[in-house]
């Protein structure tokens, strides 16, 4: 399946590799592009080229998202000369029957604590980055007197998400970015 003008729909299908290091017993891979689903099918393997009798170390699915997947490895790893290499495509694509371009969102996205930067990604993509917000404010209903002020920049758009400039970073997870884009 591909998406706009013959390039890969990322939201059904992507690849990477993560260069693992030694001791390593645990991948956590955060895809680019977020999943119509996390019903996808992993095609991984581990590869060590450089050693001249590698510890054959196998991988196991731990967790998955939309967002991402973590990885457990056995036995972990014996040398920074590993190499896992990662592609998953989503199953049912039936339902990925394609996103509403430009559909209006508004959102309650949770900040990361000690973050100064964060990326947030839309559920529907947009056709360009011209787009605006009508809402665009941090929230926290749980510290009360206690919480600090937080400023939010927008730094940057995409069409599948935006970068936010954080400061000072958050210092617990009660902040929450609320925003609305028309």
């Amino acid at each position: 399946m591909v998406g706009i003008a013959g390039e890969r729909d990322e939201s059904l299908d992507e690849q990477g590799k993560v260069q693992l290091v030694n001791g390593q017993f645990e991948v956590v891979v955060t895809f680019n592009t977020p999943k119509y689903s996390d019903d996808y099918e992993f095609n991984c393997y581990v590869e060590n080229t450089v050693d001249p009798m590698p510890t054959v170390v196998q991988w196991q699915p731990q967790s998955r998202t939309k967002y991402g997947f973590t990885i457990a490895l056995a036995p972990a790893t014996d040398s920074d000369n590993y190499v896992f290499y990662w592609h998953v495509r989503v199953r049912d694509t039936a339902v990925a029957i394609g996103p509403i371009i430009d559909a209006p969102e508004a959102a309650r996205s949770q900040l990361i604590p000690g973050a100064i930067s964060q990326t947030i990604y839309f559920t529907n993509p947009r056709s360009g980055t011209d787009y605006t917000f009508s809402e665009f404010r941090v929230e926290n209903l749980v510290d009360g007197d206690s919480q600090f002020i937080i400023w939010v920049q927008l730094k940057a758009k995409t069409k599948n998400s935006f970068d936010v400039a954080i400061s000072p970073p958050v210092e617990n997870a009660n902040y929450f970015l609320c925003w609305k884009s028309p």
